[in-house]
């Protein structure tokens, strides 16, 4: 179960990306966005789990197949580097919140790579 703060956080994150035309609330952990001119929609998963493995991504999937964007809750979280290459491979993003918001603005979003600083 997601907080409320969560959803808050990144339905403002959504109103304020240049690259976001359109969200929808799906449910607790779910939305669908808009990207302008990509022309594509992203079905959004906000996953709270502590370390998010390949099998965890996959568990995912089999409740919605229509996810092609997986987004850790908080900065608490982690993904391990399997499920990484894993959504990778599968043209799917796997993300921390803030990169996510550097992902929308590439059409190959799920390859996203965050610069380090």
């Amino acid at each position: 179960m997601v907080r409320s703060e969560t959803n808050a956080y990144i339905e403002k994150m959504f109103e304020e990306h240049p690259r976001v035309s359109n969200y929808v609330k799906v449910s607790n952990t779910t939305y669908t966005i808009e990207r302008e001119d990509f022309s594509d929609n992203l079905r959004v998963y906000i996953d709270d789990t502590y370390l998010l493995t390949q099998h965890g991504v996959e568990e995912i999937l089999d409740d919605d197949s229509e996810v092609n964007c997986i987004v850790m809750s908080s900065s608490w979280l982690k993904y391990s580097s399997e499920a990484k290459t894993f959504a990778v491979d599968s043209e799917m993003g796997l993300f921390t919140m803030g990169e996510l918001y550097g992902a929308l603005f590439q059409s190959d979003f799920w390859s996203f790579v965050k610069k380090e600083r």
